[in-house]
């Protein structure tokens, strides 16, 4: 869940986001539901809300320990995360030579 995201596609009930390196999507639902109890994924599930421009997203149900042993980060089924990610516009300009 390190790999830096590529795509979020937004629909009415939740968000779902893409990334380069991801062998699976992340879906972050924003419909109001709360975690369910179980069972463990790679992804974990996550529930977000906006305030203003900022989507807060909460994780839970992350399969223990599939961080990268580089990271020296290991998590048990019981690990909870948050995430704020504020909306931006980027401007590219192509070079062609």
């Amino acid at each position: 869940m390190h790999a830096d995201p590529i795509e979020f596609e937004i629909l009415d009930d939740r968000i779902i986001i893409r990334g380069e390196d991801l062998t699976v999507d992340r879906t972050v639902y924003t419909d109001g539901r709360s975690h369910p109890e179980g069972p463990t994924t790679p992804a974990g599930h996550s529930v977000g809300w906006w305030e203003g421009r900022t989507l807060v997203v909460e994780t839970v149900n992350v399969s223990p320990n599939l961080v990268d042993d580089q990271l020296a980060f290991h998590n048990s089924d019981q690990a909870e995360a948050s995430s704020a990610t504020r909306s931006v516009r980027m401007a590219v300009t192509w070079m062609l030579s």
